[in-house]
């Protein structure tokens, strides 16, 4: 599953194209709560999980969002996300977690350049 994830995710990256300044635009509540059920859906407890920084990324098609998520381990940390709220295989959510740097694998590698073009890490 996460590597099929990882590859939809792969397509959408290549249809990154320039777009306004996501971070300006306002989300609106429904469409937040969408991104964080979607955000938190690997998440140990989902109803305890805390989002922050949401905004929209650059994907083409305007259904992907960035954001961070706590990660659930209590400690107060964070890592970040890239929540798709709509694709051909359903909503879908990258956590950078999974993909630690130490990781060089071909997906590992794929997912951190996805998550920079999608605007979500510099």
């Amino acid at each position: 599953m996460r590597l099929g994830a990882a590859l939809a995710l792969l397509l959408v990256a290549a249809a990154v194209g320039s777009a306004p300044a996501a971070e300006e635009e306002e989300i609106d509540a429904a469409t937040l709560a969408e991104v964080i059920a979607v955000a938190s859906m690997k998440h140990p407890d989902p109803p305890s999980a805390e989002v922050r920084n949401v905004h929209r990324s650059l994907a083409t098609g305007g259904h992907g969002y960035c954001g961070e998520i706590s990660a659930g381990s209590g400690d107060g940390t964070f890592t970040v996300f890239h929540a798709l709220l709509r694709s051909a295989l359903g909503p879908a959510v990258l956590l950078m977690s999974e993909y630690p740097e130490t990781d060089g694998s071909p997906n590992a590698v794929a997912v951190r350049t996805m998550m920079h073009n999608f605007g979500c890490v510099e």
